[in-house]
Order: structure tokens, then C-alpha cells, then sequence
């Protein structure tokens, strides 16, 4: 039988398996390790397919010692094993390997040598440097390239020497590689110490012709070599009119660091506007408080692109002396080197800054002390505060408006009573704006929150002007509290228009629903209709529909609220807030205001809204509603969103009754418009429940309406207990004289009969039934389901969580189409039926 590959390559999959073990077992596991090597040795000398040897290569990299040597280097001619076998002999420690890749370089040719040098380079063997050297000789371009590389990483004094010697005297086509590999070598010697011969490598590259970006990298590695003794290069490097040997001095610079910034500054002057920038960036990286005279002159520069870099650098030193380069730099009309000095202004942390910015604030004029204000609010410094209280009483509307924005930044509660006193004294509308909000900001960092207010509240009764009192009522607002509340709601009684407007805007703002009931008050009373709307506008927005609310509450708020609307802004307003209601009777709310038609386009978002969010509780319900407004609205824009959500649920009914024409059938509290046996029907959480959960039903019973129904459709939900037990919906029925039966359809509640139509004590069989997959998708067996029964003519339509389960046509002339609605309970074991919000809509 042939050694097949599957064969190898579970054999391979055992030793990594093994090794795996191995990893897990620890010093216990370690002496099977040469028996694996040896087992893959033993694969790589046997007729074992590629890739099996391949991976024995790979894991012997991991295991081998130098037994595996002789394997791993007989595959160094083999052209598809040979880069696998190298990585085994790279990692394999000892002298061995490098012997085996030594002794390689005399019989390879080609990609295998390449191969084979690189393996030398990467294990730095020093004993390989004569047989190495010899190839720089190599008429074969690749193979002398690759040994000037090799050499550089083997990085001995040998090897450089040999590197020196080949730059000086080998061919000049190999100059740019072994120019490449006396840096490398140079960075070898430089890592073991040997600093000397490292710069000496650097400077024979420079002295030889060897393409720019070579002689540009020696004479990098030669400054950073030398450290401070390389300055004069890099002097002559950013002396050069060369670009790139200039651009090169930057980066050699910054990498020198502070030793540099002396080299730096001393060539500023005399430079170009684009050096000069350059060079203050650089300056700027390395040391920029030593630079600062430098850059304290360039503000003053003619270029723009001067100065910006040099203001941008002022906000990273550590001098005081920047600030007033710095202020003087906010006067010009170029708004870019505003920006540029206001952030450095904000930026610069050195000790005094504050004090120097806030002594430059008080010295300036106009708008160069408005930036100051608001660089020192930036800075957040505190101790400024007394002075920009000075500053808010200016004569000066922006000095004084920008005064209160810091302000509200930086003073403390403390500083209230003075803040208040302020506001009161300003005769400016735009300070004003800015006062008020200063004092909000500053009141709310008292932890007491009913304290807040304690200054505000304080300083009401010591003016009687319109103005100032409108003033405090605003701020009143804006602080909050019981006190404030109390105060504001004093003020909406007051004569005053301007003050009774500003209460009413507190108002309306209010964040809580304790403003309700005196928003209400006022919609109810306000002989002005723009106070009135102001009211309403609060008052929606109040309205809202919380986790501990009621809905059907929040949906008899609105409609009281509906019914005082007196213009059609009002009555916009209060759909807008319906319509986030998410519940059926804010859907039949928004429904009945389609009929008006000044606020039909907004009833009709309103009820897509509540549409869009009851969908999957209430599909019917949403289904109807689309309708509605299909039917009112057909070319309004909201159309199109109604029959997407229409689409959706699966059309629109048809011939829908509107949400708007359902009236209940069942008040939720009694039995008034029903009849029955009552021993086994009762009332519970606004549900009827038929049956017992504790004892036996003797036989069939029925609680009927006491009118009678022909063309109608009925809702209402359904809840078998348990899924266990049999009841139904009765329609179109009546009761037998003197028994206890009735005759009629009947929409089925059982398991298994979900959504099926019975003829009840007549036929006594099911007249149409569901898809049972559907039916399937559909019930939710021990939790509400929603009924739907239409009776239009002689047809029956039944709906169970708004898909169609029946659509069946009387075809049977005599059968009465008029008749009572019933709920049964089946006789038999005990078991309960809830039914709950009943609601039907007659039809035509």
C-alpha cells in the first residue's frame, strides 16, 4: 500500500496534536519532545508528500535542535520545500544551523541562494562574512545586492570593513546597494556600542556618489551619531537651498531636540516667509521657550503664514512674556490670527498667564477686552471674578453682556445677591438675556435646591418695575423650586402685561406636571388668545403619557383640552401632543377630528402616528384608521405613509368601520344591555368572565344582549383561561323559548376551533374554519386575543390579531340575518372565558 498523503497528513496532525499536549502537560511532557522531532525528522527524510513536509518544517522551527539540521539542509535545493526548511534552520539555536546555510552559499544558484543569504542576514553569522563577500564580486546583479545587504545585518567590524571596501572600490552600479547596507551595518555597530565605527561607515557613504536619499539617510544617521558635535551638519542642512536636504535638518532636529533649537533660532531671520514658518514649527516641537524672543519678533512678521505659526507656538510656551505678543495679536482685522491668538491665549500655561491676562482684560478697549473676558472664562479663572462684576455694570453693551456670559462660568453662589443686583440695574435687552442666564447658572450650583431661588425671591419685592420684575420671573423659571413655583404662579395674576407674560412663559416651561392645573386654569380664563394658545402649548406638552400614567386619562385630557381649543392653532397643537399617545382611544380621538376640515391634514399625521405605534397591538384598529384617512385625506403627502403601513398589515379593511362609529357595548362595571344567567357569569378587572375555574358547568350557558343586531361589526378581546375549556361568540342568535340553548352563528373560542364559524343548536357544525398555519402564526393560546366579526347582508367576515380567518356567504334564503350577540360558556369540566372591551359600530 502506498504512503498516501491523507496518511502523512494525520500523521502530522497527531504531532501537533502532541504538541499541544506537550504545551498543556508542561516539564512533565517535555521528554517526548526530541521523539516527536524525531518522528518528523524520520517524514522529512521518507517520500512523504509536500505539504506534509512543509508543516513538519514549520513545527520543527518550534521543537528542532541540531539533529534536525541535516533534514531541514539537504531540502535547501528543493525548490518548493527550500523557504520552509530555511525557517526551520533560522530558528534552530547553535552552531549547527549556520554551518548548514554557510556551507549552502558555495552550491546554490539564483532564488535558492538569495534565499539562503537572507537566512544568513537574519542569524548575523560572522563566521559567514568571507564567503559572503566573495558574491559582492557576482556578475549576477541580485546575488551582489543581496550579499551587501547580508552583510550589513550580520553588522560586525569585519563585515564593515568589507562594506567599505566594496563602496570604495566595487563596481558603480552596486553602490546604491552597498551604501544602503553600510547604513544598516552602522545601525548594528551603533546597537552593540560601537559608536565609532558606525560614524565612520555614515561618513564614507557621504563622501562617496551614491543616489540623494542614500547620501540623505548617512548624514541623518551621521548627525544623530555624533549628538551635539553634528550640529555644523545639520547647520549646513538647513543652510542648503536644496528643499529636501532643508527639510531633512527639521526632522534630524526634532529628533535632536533641545540641542537643536540654538541651530533653529540662529537661521531665523534671514530665511524666506515659508522657512520661516517651517522653522518656527520646528523651534516650536524642540524648545519652544527658548525660541520665545524668535517668536514674539514673528507676530510682528508682514507674512500671515509667519505669524500664525508664531502665535500658535506662543501657546506652548512656558513664559509669561507671551501674553501681551499675544493680546496685541487680537487687534488686527485678520480674523484667522484672532482665532490663532484667542486659542493660544487659552492654551498657554505658564505661571502668571491668568494674572497678565486679566490686567491686559482691564487695560484694553472695545472688542479686545470682550476676548479677553472670554478667554479668561475659558481658563476658568475664578479669581477674575470681582473684576468682571466691575464689567458687567459697563456702559458698553457687548463688554457688559460678555461680562455675565463669564459670569455664569466662574462666580459663585456668593456672588448672587450682586449678580441679582445687576440684572436689575441694566437697561440693555441683550445684557439683560445674558444676565438672566448668568444667574440661572450660578443658582444652580447650590446643592440645596429649594435655596436656589432664596436671592431671586429676595429682590422681587424691592422694585416695581414691569421690566425688572418680568426680568426675575424669567429667571424664577429657570431655577425652579417650590418658591419659584409659588412666585410665578402669584404672577400670573398680575396687571402688569409684561410681567403676567413672562409668568405664563415660566409657565409653559415648567418641567414638571405640577404647572398643568394652573395652565388649564388660565386656557379656561384668558380673554387673550395669544395667552391662551401659550397656555395650551404648555399644557400639551405636559400632557404626556408616563410608565404610572392611565391612557385612556391621558387620552380624556386631551379631549378635554380639544374641546377648549377656540382657534386652529390650538387645535393643531393638541393633535400634535395626541399624537404620541400610543393607544386605541387616542387613535378614535385623532380619527374623529378627520371630520373637521380645518385641522383634517393634521388629524390625519396624528392618526398615522398612532397608527404606526399600535399597529401590532391593535392591527384592526390601525387598519381602520388608514382608512379613514385614505378616504378623507386621499392626496394629502401623509397618504402615502398610510397605505405603506397599510401594505404592511395587509390592506385596508373592507368597507371599514371607522374607530370613530364604535360605541361600547360592555360599560366595563355592569350588566346594563345584557341578560343571562349570572351564576356563571361576573365581572372582574372590567373583563366578563364566564365559568369556574372550581367546579363542573353543568351545561351550556349564555349572557345575551337584550336588543337585537343585523349589519354590524363587533371587536372585543377574548382570553381562554389555560387555552382550556370551550366557548364561543354568538351572533345573529336567539334563545329558544323555555330552554336554555340558543339558536345562531357562532365565532368559535376553543382549543383547536380558534376563528372557526359553528351554527350553534341549528346545523351543529362548523361552517367555515382557518388555515391551520395561520392559525398556528397567529393565536397567542393563553394571553388576549382580538376578535374582530363583521355581519354585512349574508356575509360573515371574522378576524382573530387582525388576520382574516373566515369569509363566508349564508347561501341558505330562510336563515334570519338579524339576531341577539352572546358570549358562551360550554358545559363540561371547569375552565373560564374573559371577555373585555367589547365595542361594535352598526352598519348600513
Amino acid at each position: 500500500m502506498p504512503y498516501s498523503k491523507h496518511a502523512n497528513a494525520a500523521l502530522v496532525a497527531a504531532l501537533l496534536l502532541a504538541a499541544t499536549a506537550v504545551a498543556l502537560l508542561g516539564q512533565n511532557a517535555a521528554p517526548s519532545l526530541p521523539d516527536e522531532a524525531a518522528k518528523l525528522v524520520a517524514l522529512l527524510e521518507s517520500n512523504a508528500p509536500v505539504y506534509d513536509k512543509a508543516m513538519a518544517c514549520r513545527r520543527l522551527a518550534v521543537i528542532g535542535d541540531k539533529s534536525a539540521v541535516p533534514a531541514l539542509a539537504s531540502l535547501l535545493t528543493d525548490e518548493k520545500l527550500a523557504t520552509y526548511a530555511r525557517s526551520g534552520l533560522e530558528a534552530i539555536p547553535g552552531p549547527a544551523a549556520d554551518d548548514a546555510l554557510r556551507e549552502a552559499v558555495g552550491r546554490l544558484h539564483g532564488e535558492l541562494l538569495l534565499g539562503v543569504l537572507d537566512s544568513i542576514g537574519k542569524r548575523r553569522d560572522p563566521r559567514a562574512v568571507e564567503a559572503v563577500a566573495q558574491l559582492l564580486r557576482s556578475e549576477e546583479g541580485r546575488v551582489a545586492e543581496t550579499a551587501a545587504r547580508t552583510l550589513g545585518y550580520v553588522g560586525t567590524a569585519e563585515a564593515a570593513g568589507v562594506l567599505r571596501d566594496a563602496l570604495n572600490e566595487g563596481p558603480a552600479n552596486l553602490r546604491p546597494a552597498v551604501g544602503t547596507a553600510c547604513l544598516i551595518c552602522a545601525e548594528k555597530l551603533e546597537q552593540q556600542g560601537d559608536r565609532r565605527l558606525a560614524l565612520a561607515l555614515c561618513e564614507a557613504v557621504r563622501q562617496t556618489p551614491v543616489p540623494k536619499p542614500i547620501a540623505l539617510a548617512a548624514t541623518h544617521r551621521a548627525i544623530l551619531a555624533r549628538g551635539r558635535e553634528g550640529l555644523p551638519l545639520l547647520a549646513a542642512l538647513l543652510d542648503s537651498v536644496d528643499e529636501d536636504r532643508f527639510r531633512l535638518g527639521l526632522q534630524v532636529a526634532r529628533e535632536l531636540g533641545a540641542e537643536a533649537c540654538g541651530t533653529l533660532t540662529a537661521r531665523f531671520a534671514d530665511r524666506s516667509a515659508p522657512r520661516q514658518a517651517l522653522l518656527i514649527a520646528a523651534m516650536s516641537d524642540v524648545a519652544p521657550s527658548a525660541a520665545v524672543p524668535v517668536f514674539i519678533g514673528a507676530v510682528a512678521a508682514q507674512d500671515p503664514d509667519v505669524q500664525r505659526a508664531a502665535i500658535g507656538a506662543l501657546g506652548h510656551v512656558d513664559s509669561v512674556a507671551a501674553v501681551r505678543p499675544l493680546i496685541q495679536a487680537l487687534a488686527p482685522d485678520n480674523e484667522d490670527l484672532r482665532a490663532a491668538a484667542r486659542a493660544s491665549l487659552r492654551s498657554l500655561h505658564a505661571r502668571g498667564a491668568e494674572a497678565a491676562l486679566l490686567a491686559g482684560m482691564k487695560a484694553a478697549d472695545g472688542e479686545v477686552r470682550v476676548e479677553l473676558i472670554g478667554v479668561l472664562a475659558d481658563r476658568r479663572y475664578a479669581a477674575a471674578t470681582d473684576a468682571l462684576l466691575t464689567e458687567a455694570g459697563s456702559p458698553d453693551e457687548n463688554v457688559a453682556a460678555a461680562a455675565f456670559r463669564a459670569l455664569g462660568d466662574l462666580a459663585a453662589p456668593t456672588h448672587l445677591p450682586a449678580l441679582v443686583k445687576l440684572l436689575l440695574a441694566t437697561n440693555s435687552d441683550a445684557v439683560a438675556v445674558q444676565a438672566e442666564a448668568a444667574v440661572a447658572a450660578v443658582a444652580a450650583r447650590l446643592a440645596d435646591p429649594e435655596r436656589r431661588a432664596d436671592s431671586v425671591l429676595a429682590a422681587l419685592p424691592s422694585t416695581d418695575k414691569p421690566a425688572a420684575r418680568a426680568a426675575l420671573i424669567r429667571v424664577l423659571g429657570g431655577i425652579g423650586g417650590q418658591g419659584a413655583f409659588a412666585a410665578i404662579g402669584a404672577a400670573l395674576g398680575a396687571a402688569d402685561t409684561e410681567v403676567k407674560d413672562a409668568a405664563l412663559r415660566a409657565m409653559a416651561d415648567w418641567p414638571d406636571a405640577r404647572a398643568a392645573q394652573p395652565l388649564l386654569s388660565v386656557v379656561k380664563s384668558a380673554t387673550d388668545e395669544t395667552h391662551r394658545t401659550l397656555a395650551l402649548r404648555g399644557y400639551v406638552r405636559l400632557v404626556r403619557l408616563t410608565e404610572d400614567d392611565d391612557a385612556t386619562a391621558t387620552v380624556r385630557a386631551y379631549a378635554d383640552v380639544l374641546a377648549l381649543a377656540r382657534n386652529l392653532e390650538a387645535k393643531k397643537l393638541v393633535l400634535g401632543g395626541l399624537a404620541d399617545v400610543a393607544h386605541p382611544q387616542a387613535l378614535k380621538l385623532a380619527c374623529e377630528q378627520l371630520d373637521d376640515a380645518a385641522v383634517r391634514a393634521e388629524a390625519a399625521v396624528a392618526v398615522v402616528k398612532i397608527a404606526r405605534a399600535t399597529a401590532t397591538t391593535d392591527p384592526l384598529g390601525a387598519r381602520a384608521a388608514l382608512g379613514e384617512v385614505l378616504e378623507t385625506s386621499p392626496d394629502q403627502p401623509v397618504a402615502a405613509e398610510a397605505r405603506k403601513i397599510l401594505e404592511q398589515l395587509g390592506g385596508p379593511l373592507e368597507s371599514p368601520a371607522p374607530a370613530s362609529r364604535l360605541t361600547k357595548l360592555f360599560d366595563g362595571k355592569t350588566f346594563a344591555g345584557w341578560e343571562g344567567n349570572l351564576e356563571w357569569f361576573r365581572i372582574e378587572d372590567g373583563a366578563i368572565v364566564g365559568g369556574s375555574l372550581t367546579r363542573e358547568i353543568p351545561r351550556n350557558e349564555f349572557l345575551c344582549t337584550t336588543r337585537e343586531y343585523a349589519n354590524f361589526e363587533l371587536r372585543l378581546e377574548v382570553k381562554l383561561v389555560a387555552n382550556k375549556g370551550n366557548a364561543g361568540i354568538q351572533i345573529r342568535s336567539q334563545r329558544i323559548p323555555n330552554h336554555h340553548e340558543v339558536v345562531g352563528y357562532q365565532a368559535d373560542v376553543a382549543e383547536g376551533m380558534w376563528g372557526s364559524l359553528y351554527d350553534e343548536s341549528r346545523r351543529r357544525k362548523s361552517l367555515a374554519d382557518p388555515d391551520p398555519k395561520v392559525l398556528a402564526e397567529v393565536l397567542k393560546p393563553t394571553d388576549w386575543n382580538e376578535y374582530v366579526i363583521r355581519c354585512e347582508g349574508k356575509r360573515i367576515q371574522l378576524w382573530l390579531n387582525g388576520h382574516q380567518t373566515v369569509d363566508y356567504t349564508e347561501p341558505d334564503e330562510e336563515i334570519p340575518q338579524t339576531g341577539l350577540i352572546g358570549l358562551q360558556i360550554h358545559g363540561g369540566p371547569a375552565s373560564e372565558v374573559w371577555c373585555r372591551d367589547l365595542e361594535i359600530a352598526e352598519l348600513p
